[in-house]
């Protein structure tokens, strides 16, 4: 009988698990009658009501909306062009409910890498899905990688916090831009103070310590370096791996595969400095179509 009953408990959650679905996009629509934006499913079925001045498209499950004052004709006809500096944004789930209603006067929301952005008086913090405040509004930038690892700038200096405003790099760089970043985690950042340029990983810690040799790209396992006007590739322990030569350009985007431009061809080599291929440029033009 037990058995009975566990296979029993197991094919009904079966049937549950699969019998679930996601919620159905919503999609804009403008009725010209009101000139305003409203949502309705795939079905027609209309959703929220026409009420504002932009409704976005899905935004990571998060539908983005603003609200705006008019100005108006003699005979009543609204102007479509909204009063300058009134234009107020909102938050609504996948269900059209709002997260986050005009009251809140957000000159601004963006839904980044899973990170609800508001902006405020020319400030920028970071909520959550329950319109909480977990960032303080106090950030001049944010740049959301995940909610682990938000490069941010504070009175013209930049770190990197999380998203409950923990400093996880102090505030002590004119400028953090992002390195290594695989399966939505941060390995190393390229830092740069006044003139000078470095590497740290994600606990803020000194990799390349900082020095006049500007670093271009760095990859899991070296940097991309120019120095006088050259171009080479660095290991971490800045052995050389290919010597500084003349270039008009670098790429990196990832991978294993780095390209060095000179005269509309690439050099390419991998990311420990060994050469793969030469190539055209106008190849690659060509075999895109």
């Amino acid at each position: 009988m037990k058995k009975l009953l566990l296979l029993f408990t197991l094919l009904t959650t079966q049937i549950f698990v699969f019998g679930q679905t996601k919620d159905p996009e919503l999609i804009p629509v403008n009725d010209r009658k009101v000139g305003q934006l409203g949502y309705y499913l795939e079905d027609g079925t209309n959703v929220v009501k026409p009420q504002f001045c932009s409704a976005s498209y899905n935004t990571n499950g998060y539908y983005i909306v603003s609200k705006a004052e008019h100005k108006y004709t003699a005979d009543g006809r609204r102007i479509e062009e909204h009063i300058e500096g009134t234009e107020k944004y909102g938050l609504l789930n996948s269900k059209g409910q709002f997260i986050i209603n005009f009251d809140n006067d957000y000159s601004s929301i963006i839904v980044s890498n899973g990170v609800i952005e508001v902006y405020k008086n020319g400030f920028v913090g970071i909520v959550n899905d329950k319109n909480e405040i977990i960032t303080p509004i106090m950030y001049e930038d944010i740049n959301p990688l995940n909610s682990s690892s938000i490069i941010a700038t504070k009175h013209k200096m930049t770190g990197v916090i999380n998203s409950f405003n923990k400093i996880i790099i102090p505030f002590n760089y004119d400028v953090i831009w992002i390195g290594v970043f695989e399966k939505n985690k941060v390995h190393n950042f390229i830092v740069k103070q006044g003139e000078k340029y470095g590497v740290i990983n994600h606990k803020g810690e000194k990799i390349i310590p900082l020095s006049n040799n500007k670093i271009i790209h760095v990859t899991p396992s070296s940097i991309i370096v120019e120095k006088d006007n050259q171009y080479g590739i660095l290991d971490y322990k800045r052995k050389v791996l290919l010597a500084f030569k003349k270039y008009d350009n670098v790429e990196y985007f990832g991978g294993n595969e780095i390209k060095f431009i000179k005269n509309y061809e690439e050099y390419i080599y991998d990311t420990k400095g060994n050469f793969i291929r030469k190539q055209k440029i106008e190849f690659l033009e060509k075999s895109a179509f």
